[in-house]
């Protein structure tokens, strides 16, 4: 096996290790911190660290550190906010999630350059063309890092299944469930009840002990834009959850579904017409000639 296709996969296999904690938590938010609007809080204070971490520190870290320290760095981010889980309230879970936005781009920056890097080093190595490799990389990452919605859920279905079975759902209920929800409705609930404290420090014991596997050791800028965009329509859809109906919230969901999929076709098109062009004098593109000035 090929030094960077190694290093490609213990990079994938530490974000699937991270991402199984901190997927199956983010999940949760809304559900654990109900009070108050403390989980929805939290997420929306997460995503605009993101927003602004996006705009600002990628780059800055990237070429401090180098790559692989600024995904150490930025993993540690997530470990502080599984902390703050453990005691949650406003004064632990806001800090918290502030640092962890912070964190966030710049190590999906990080993890994007450092794969594109491995992509090209390989290619120089073996011959061959590094788009080709480069999309090959990202394809086993993601391969591996998309399992972790699952491994992160069923943990959390795992453990929750300990609590004792609920009284059926009146029909009433029923009847503003799924797209007719509005969140005003006065139907009386069935018998929930919190979850027990004691389950709650189970998960998250459950998902901080994943960390302890974690591996120790201007494309900075694109990465960072990638998330500079997700963390906007999180920020923004979090911000109305609480005043639309769930049926409203579908036809936005569909027309920007519909925008970015005609977005992305004209992507693919001016793509397509670029690689058509032969360079100019043979120059090597400006992209492949900064490749190797980012540390690793």
């Amino acid at each position: 096996m090929e030094r960077t296709l190694r290093n490609v996969l213990v990079v994938s296999l530490g974000f699937l290790l991270l991402f199984t904690a901190y997927g199956g938590l983010q999940s949760l938010q809304s559900s654990l911190y109900s009070e108050e609007g403390l989980g929805v809080t939290v997420l929306s204070t997460l995503y605009g660290a993101v927003l602004l971490s996006s705009m600002l520190l990628p780059p800055l870290l990237i070429r401090t550190l180098g790559c692989k320290w600024t995904i150490v760095a930025s993993m540690s981010c997530y470990v502080a906010f599984s902390l703050g889980n453990f005691y949650a309230s406003w004064y632990t879970l806001i800090p918290t999630s502030i640092l962890l936005g912070l964190g966030a781009a710049p190590l999906w920056s990080a993890q994007g350059t450092y794969l594109t890097l491995m992509g090209n080093v390989q290619a120089e190595e073996a011959g061959r063309v590094a788009r080709d490799v480069v999309n090959r990389y990202f394809g086993i990452f993601f391969l591996i890092f998309q399992s972790s919605g699952v491994w992160g859920n069923l943990i959390s279905s795992l453990v929750f299944g300990q609590l004792p079975t609920h009284e059926p759902i009146p029909e009433q209920q029923l009847l503003s469930c799924g797209a007719r929800d509005c969140l005003m409705a006065k139907a009386p609930t069935n018998s929930t009840q919190r979850v027990p404290q004691k389950l709650i420090y189970t998960l998250l014991g459950i998902y901080t002990v994943l960390y302890g596997v974690l591996f120790e050791k201007d494309k900075e800028a694109a990465f960072a834009n990638y998330r500079l965009g997700e963390a906007l329509g999180f920020v923004v859809a979090f911000g109305y959850s609480a005043f639309l109906c769930v049926s409203v919230k579908l036809y936005i969901l569909l027309g920007v579904l519909c925008l970015t999929m005609a977005a992305y076709g004209i992507v693919e098109y001016q793509e397509s017409q670029d690689l058509g062009r032969p360079p100019a004098g043979g120059a090597t593109r400006p992209a492949e000639e900064g490749e190797t000035q980012t540390k690793m």
